[in-house]
């Protein structure tokens, strides 16, 4: 009996397969975007990001539930990615700037993203909230969604969206072909 009470559990166990979240790729998400970097610069209308990372983290909320990271370079290729890209409607970005024991945080609208090296400039489009430093230590950059309701059709946004999940499965090119064939036929 006791082999009886202890291979049931083990079989149990055995045949329970585990399940993972995975984006359903017909239904449109939107994704969320965190830049980090060393230290901020804000002058003459243009805040740089220095010593940025050199990867983008991307999450949704629920129900989906998709979260990643994209290399920077790729994320910046995206910015004018499709007819209602961030280069056509300049997103918010929420600037979390930690330093002298406190949170600085400013919400901005940004613009013209430039790499040189480790460092990221935004033109800032305006303040919406808070006030800018000259400069400021450890910071993050919350950039508002890329993909929203009225945004769901067309291969080139399918395809944005299939880079960034394919990117967070490691095969990019496959996530922008598979993106904008589901773009092309939500159209």
């Amino acid at each position: 009996m006791k082999n009886l009470t202890l291979a049931l559990p083990v079989a149990m166990l055995a045949a329970v397969t585990p399940v993972y979240a995975q984006p359903n790729p017909t239904t449109q998400v939107e994704l969320l975007f965190v830049q980090n970097a060393e230290s901020v610069v804000y002058e003459n209308g243009t805040l740089t990001l220095k010593g940025v990372s050199p990867s983008v983290i991307f999450f949704s909320d629920r129900p989906k539930r998709v979260a990643g990271h994209v290399a920077l370079p790729g994320f910046l290729d995206a910015w004018d990615e499709g007819k209602d890209s961030f280069a056509e409607d300049p997103p918010n970005a929420a600037l979390s700037i930690v330093g002298d024991g406190a949170v600085n945080s400013v919400v901005v609208e940004i613009a013209n993203p430039q790499l040189e090296g480790d460092e990221l400039s935004y033109d800032i489009v305006q303040v919406l909230e808070g006030e800018l430093p000259a400069t400021g230590g450890t910071s993050s950059l919350f950039i508002d969604d890329l993909f929203t309701e009225s945004e769901k059709k067309g291969a080139g946004r399918g395809a944005v969206t299939g880079a960034l999940f394919g990117a967070a499965a490691g095969d990019i090119g496959a996530g922008a072909a598979i993106g904008a064939g589901i773009g092309l036929l939500s159209n």
